[in-house]
Formats: C-alpha cells, sequence, structure tokens
C-alpha cells in the first residue's frame, strides 16, 4: 500500500524521486517578458528561441474610453515567423501559442487606429505547459466576450427595469435580469481564466465545487409559478456552472504546480478531477440556452413589461461606469455571489469597453441571443473535449452503481479497511459513501457526502469525488479511482484526502464493482 499522511503538522511519506523533487521546488523554468506599447509596432525578441519552440502570448488591450469594443481598433500580434492574431476585445485577456518556425523568431505587436487613449500589455514565455488546445482556448474566449455584452445588456436592463414605479415586477427585476446579470459577469470572467494556465504549488489537495447561494423567487403577487421556475431553474444553472468553472481552474493550476515539481501521481490526480469538473460545466453550459429561452418564453407569457435597450442607454451605462463605477445593485449583487473586490473592479473594467450597438435590443433578443447561444454551445464542447482528452468518463446515470469494500495492506502489515458506494436515484440525484480505517495511523471516516461519481472510458474504473467529516472532528474532500480487474485479487483502490492522507495499491481483500 502507499500511504502519504499529513496530520497535526508532520508529515510522513515514503522517500523516493516525486518527494525528493518536493523538496527541491519548482524546476527552473525561463522567465517571462512583459512589454506594454500605445499603438506603435513594437517588436518583443525572447531569448534561445529555437525552431520548434512553444511560444505563448498572453495579451490584454487597456482603456478608459467607453464603447472601446464598439470602435474597431485592435491589438494585433505578429511574428517573424508567420504566426499572426488579432484581439479585439478591450480588458478581456486572451492567450495564444504557437510554435517557433525559426531560431531567434520574434513577435511585433500593435494597435490598429489608436488614438491616444489605449494601450496593451503583452507578456511572452517559452516553453510553458497548456492545457488546452489554441482551438479550445478560442472557443472559452469567444463564449466570454459574448456573455460579457449579453451581461452588460442585462444590467441596463434591470437598471431601467428597477427605475418603474411598480413594486409587482421588482422580483423580476433583482431576480431576472440583476442577480443574472451579476452570475453572467462571473461565470464569463471563469471561462476565459480556463485558458491560462498559471501554476498553482498546493497540489496535495483536491479542489471541490463551490456553488454560490441565492435567494429563491417564490410565486406570487404578479409574479406566476412559470416565471418564478424559469427564472430559478437560469440561476441554479449558472451559479453551478461558477463552482464548477473555478474548481476546474484551480485543478488546472495545481496539476501544472504538480508537473512543476515533477510530481506525476498528483498531477494525474489533478487533471482527473478537472477532466471531472469540466464535463459536468460542459453540460451545464449546453444546457443554458434552453433556460434562457424557457425564462424570455415564461415572461411573455405573464405579460411583461416590453422594455428594451436602446444605443443610447448603453452609453449613458458606460459613462456611468466611467465615472460613478458600478451600479449599487450589481455590487451587491455580485458581492452575494462571492466576488472579490478583484473581480469586481474586473468586472467594472468589462463594462466599461462593451460594443454599445451588440448591446442593444429587446429584453428578449438579450436573454436568449441566437450568437450567445452558439458560442456557448462552443465552449460547452470545448470543455467536453478537454474533458476527454485528460481521462473523463461519462457521469454515473440511473441504474449504474459503484461499489467496493475490502482492505489495502502495506509493508509493515498495517491496512486500511475501505468501504465505498456511488449510485443515481430515480430522481438523477447522486448518493453514496466512503467509510474508511487506516489501523496504521489511527485515522477513520464514518460520514461523508458523495458529490459527483463517472465512469472512465476504460470501463473498468470509476472516479468519485465527495466531502467527508472525520472521527476526529476534522472535515475535508474525498477523490476515490475504483478499478475492477479480471481475476480475484487484481481489483485496486486509491483514495485520496485533502488532509495529505493518501491510501492506495491492490486490494489484499474485497473487490470492486462497477455495474453498468
Amino acid at each position: 500500500m502507499n500511504r502519504s499522511i499529513r496530520q497535526h503538522g508532520k508529515t510522513i511519506m515514503a522517500v523516493g524521486l516525486a518527494s525528493l523533487m518536493l523538496l527541491m521546488g519548482p524546476l527552473a523554468l525561463a522567465t517571462p517578458i512583459t512589454v506594454t506599447t500605445t499603438g506603435a509596432p513594437t517588436t518583443i525578441a525572447f531569448p534561445g528561441v529555437k525552431a520548434g519552440d512553444t511560444l505563448t502570448v498572453q495579451a490584454t488591450l487597456n482603456t478608459t474610453d467607453p464603447n472601446e469594443n464598439g470602435e474597431g481598433e485592435p491589438l494585433v500580434i505578429q511574428s517573424s515567423g508567420g504566426f499572426s492574431a488579432i484581439v479585439s476585445a478591450y480588458a478581456q485577456p486572451r492567450s495564444f501559442s504557437f510554435q517557433a518556425t525559426q531560431a531567434g523568431e520574434t513577435i511585433t505587436i500593435s494597435i490598429q487606429g489608436a488614438d491616444g487613449d489605449e494601450s496593451a500589455t503583452v507578456t511572452v514565455d517559452l516553453n510553458q505547459r497548456k492545457r488546452f488546445t489554441q482551438a479550445q482556448k478560442d472557443a472559452l474566449a469567444k463564449a466570454s466576450a459574448d456573455l460579457n455584452t449579453q451581461a452588460a445588456a442585462q444590467t441596463v436592463i434591470a437598471a431601467l427595469c428597477l427605475a418603474i414605479p411598480d413594486p409587482s415586477i421588482t422580483k423580476i427585476c433583482a431576480f431576472g435580469f440583476g442577480l443574472s446579470a451579476g452570475a453572467t459577469w462571473l461565470l464569463s470572467g471563469l471561462l476565459n481564466q480556463l485558458a491560462l494556465d498559471p501554476s498553482d504549488p498546493n497540489f496535495t489537495v483536491i479542489a471541490q465545487p463551490v456553488t454560490p447561494s441565492f435567494q429563491q423567487v417564490v410565486a406570487g403577487g404578479s409574479v406566476t409559478q412559470a416565471e418564478a421556475d424559469s427564472i430559478n431553474a437560469l440561476l441554479t444553472n449558472l451559479t453551478q456552472a461558477i463552482g464548477l468553472a473555478q474548481a476546474t481552474i484551480t485543478s488546472i493550476n495545481r496539476a501544472n504546480g504538480a508537473a512543476d515539481a515533477g510530481n506525476s501521481f498528483w498531477e494525474t490526480q489533478q487533471l482527473q478531477a478537472a477532466a471531472q469538473y469540466a464535463q459536468q460545466l460542459s453540460s451545464l453550459l449546453g444546457a443554458e440556452p434552453v433556460l434562457r429561452a424557457n425564462m424570455v418564453a415564461a415572461l411573455q407569457a405573464a405579460g411583461f413589461d416590453p422594455l428594451q435597450v436602446t444605443v443610447s442607454d448603453a452609453l449613458n451605462f458606460e459613462f456611468g461606469v466611467a465615472s460613478s463605477g458600478l451600479p449599487a445593485f450589481l455590487i451587491d449583487d455580485l458581492t452575494s455571489l462571492g466576488a472579490d473586490s478583484a473581480a469586481i473592479s474586473q468586472i467594472a473594467q468589462l463594462a466599461l469597453v462593451q460594443d454599445v450597438n451588440a448591446m442593444a435590443g429587446t429584453y428578449a433578443s438579450i436573454i436568449s441571443n441566437a450568437n450567445v447561444d452558439t458560442s456557448v454551445l462552443g465552449a460547452s464542447k470545448a470543455l467536453f473535449d478537454f474533458a476527454i482528452a485528460n481521462g473523463a468518463g461519462t457521469p454515473l446515470a440511473q441504474g449504474q452503481m459503484v461499489q467496493g469494500q475490502g482492505f489495502v495492506p502495506d509493508a509493515t502489515g498495517d491496512k486500511a479497511t475501505f468501504a465505498v458506494e456511488a449510485k443515481v436515484g430515480p430522481d438523477g440525484s447522486i448518493s453514496g459513501k466512503l467509510e474508511l480505517n487506516d489501523h496504521g495511523t489511527g485515522f477513520s471516516i464514518q460520514h461523508s457526502t458523495i458529490t459527483s461519481a463517472s465512469i472512465l472510458s476504460t470501463g473498468n474504473s470509476a472516479v468519485i469525488n465527495g466531502t467527508y467529516q472525520a472521527r476526529d472532528g476534522s472535515t475535508g474532500t474525498l477523490q476515490i479511482t475504483a478499478t475492477q480487474n479480471q481475476g480475484p485479487g487484481s481489483d485496486t483502490i486509491s483514495i485520496v484526502l485533502s488532509n495529505g492522507l493518501t491510501i492506495s495499491g491492490a486490494l489484499g481483500g474485497g473487490n470492486v464493482m462497477i455495474k453498468q
């Protein structure tokens, strides 16, 4: 049995190559180069570039001018070896990776049509680890850009709606437009972050999704049951997506941290978690267009006032952000959803620069928009492809079950006994448990909750995630990989806890069963 334990400030682990590399710290990497341009062509030379090296460019356009996305002043990126890219959206970081075709390849950046109120910050890095393909990055960035425009327009609709002296529609204004705008802003930012791939050294802890809570809309007065149900369904989808997106980002960053430290075991564990979360996030994004259409249909059926955003409304909103910041109601909504000051500041920058012509329209065309739907579905596919490429399987379905029980021995004669189960009920909810007794350390889990489970593409392995409360009162997260092999004594289990305890190996007794 492989056992790694971190408990009461002491660390006990088998010393091997991975442990040695952890003590040595991250591997030395090339130092990124960052430059800023105000428009004129600027050339960046990265020392030591050879043909075949991977260059990564991260670029952000900055401005203090409203409606910058509508003015057609993009950042142009070109390399001496033939690569080119255009960044059109301001305040939204973009990441591009390409292979150098010549030694000493340089990158030139410029802002087309710059008139003095724009700048661009560009960072170039060499041979950095990337988890998404460029096509997947582009799909996530496109969805983020379109959701930013949608969220800005929803914010204007909410402001117009709240200004109507009719308390009977306050719930629709506050939740259907205001809170959903805040959730859309946050989800958009997280989708964009997914493709940036920084490194996180805290890689021995598996992140768990944290879904922001919100007050459900209750039917009554002029709010119909259909309106309440449709708004609650959309907000549930958005908040769950926020939690999963953040957990996916954290897991990818920690996989990079593990890889930098040379720890392949934790790199695999973190990528496996990222793949599971990305797959669930993909499903939520795939459902979002229908939920938005359902909300519009419910509002129209109830005779909701056909509010619309004009170009003038959109421009006034952006000038208001420039002079006074985000509307108070939006800051309250963002704060209630867990946004910190940095996230709110970033959203203020995004709100300032949206294309006012793209924001204009009726509430129906803003909430349910074919262009946004297409880009969100593109992001859903990108996440699904990422999940499959990184070992995700199919989420456990009704009638399927994973069970395991037995013990894992170690060389000293100690053993860890366990019982695990995950299944999906008739209502689609997942349930199950992990019971664990590690006789070597005395650590014990008797109470747990299963939050997700998937059967991997091999068909004989499953990954289970959840939370636990130990006998000593401590709490944490768990990830289990259970494999059913052919022949007695060949099944394996890996139990990874957020307190640093890892139990893994072939079963000394018992079995794993995956029912499909």
